[in-house]
């Protein structure tokens, strides 16, 4: 069975791209442009999700800390993806598993991808300060 990576961003170009990424790497692709509910993320069951911080009208990182703070949700691993030149720390304090900074490399991001779910990474990997 395909690994499924979530993708929720709000700029289509980069959600692209991730996608793509993610295809190439053998996984399934889900998109939104908007945070969805957490009840809806554990319907889908992803094995990865891939968070944009700046969502339009909601911030990313709220979603995140409602993702780690839920059973059925918790153990999925969340990587922040931000311009922000605090991406880490703001990943840090959402408990996200790791971050990404924008603009990113495609090599990091299948780094990031690989090393959580292609090879089978730890969910629970801490993001170094």
């Amino acid at each position: 069975m395909k690994k499924r990576v979530l993708i929720i961003e709000d700029d289509e170009s980069i959600s692209e791209v991730l996608e793509y990424i993610a295809h190439e790497l053998g996984c399934d692709a889900m998109t939104s442009t908007y945070a969805l509910p957490v009840r809806q993320i554990a319907t889908l069951a992803p094995n990865l999700i891939l968070l944009d911080h700046w969502l339009g009208d909601s911030l990313g990182v709220e979603l995140c800390s409602k993702l780690k703070n839920n059973l059925s949700t918790k153990a999925i691993p969340v990587l922040i993806v931000s311009a922000d030149v605090s991406a880490q720390q703001i990943a840090k304090d959402a408990h996200a598993d790791d971050f990404l900074n924008k603009p990113f490399q495609v090599k990091d991001i299948e780094e990031k991808i690989r090393r959580f779910i292609v090879k089978g990474g730890s969910a629970n990997a801490s993001i170094a300060v």
